[in-house]
């Protein structure tokens, strides 16, 4: 079973909680939060960890902290120790986290914003963008495509090495350095794409973490 956390950005707790929420997490993870102009960002960063070490609490009863968190080679997130695989992804004002054990599991969000489609083709297999030009939703149907890949890319590891254009998703899967991933959207806001990556088919669980339950759990790990 994934188990699947999500939550939204806000101003007002951002300003009244970022700092005791920075005390989970170790001085190199502070010291770059602090760096980013957008309080959108900070905040992004800060909530995608917070939902992984509250869903690792909840679902595998393990209790992690901020420095149990490393970086590999490729730049992707990991757990130091452990067989738990985890993914995060935030865009516009939603941050979501993927959870689950043994199997390397991605997931991407994006706000469906207005853009040229054309400019990003070349991102894109000719079947691909024949299926984009000739859908009804345009704009849908090439963020179904972009959050597909993009959770593909995420769940394999390799980061920006691979091109998006190598590899095409056909019926909800995929195959990538001979590895077959199966792609599931998931409906979590009608103004955003979301899709994640498994290497086989998973039954996911969806839940919605509040401030509050966020603000409740930081005082337990303080």
């Amino acid at each position: 079973m994934i188990q699947i956390l999500y939550t939204f950005l806000s101003k007002e707790f951002y300003e009244t909680s970022l700092q005791e929420q920075l005390k989970i997490f170790p001085n190199d993870f502070t010291n770059k939060i602090c760096k980013y102009k957008r309080w959108q960002d900070q905040q992004a960063s800060v909530l995608g960890r917070l939902l992984l070490i509250r869903g690792i609490a909840d679902f595998y009863d393990k209790q992690i902290n901020g420095s149990d968190i490393g970086i590999n080679e490729n730049g992707k997130p990991f757990l130091k120790d452990s067989d738990i695989e985890f993914n995060i992804s935030h865009s516009g004002e939603l941050v979501i986290c993927t959870i689950q054990k043994t199997l390397p599991v991605g997931i991407d969000i994006e706000e469906m914003k207005e853009i040229q489609i054309e400019d990003f083709f070349y991102q894109m297999t000719e079947n691909e963008s024949a299926t984009i030009k000739n859908s009804t939703d345009q704009k849908r149907a090439f963020y179904n495509y972009w959050t597909q890949k993009e959770a593909v890319l995420k769940a394999n590891g390799k980061g920006l090495s691979v091109p998006l254009k190598s590899f095409e998703i056909i019926e909800n899967q995929t195959q990538l350095y001979k590895d077959e991933w199966y792609v599931s959207k998931l409906s979590i806001h009608p103004e955003y794409s979301c899709h994640m990556a498994a290497k086989q088919k998973s039954k996911y669980i969806i839940y919605y973490v509040d401030h509050r339950e966020i603000n409740t759990f930081i005082e337990k790990v303080n």
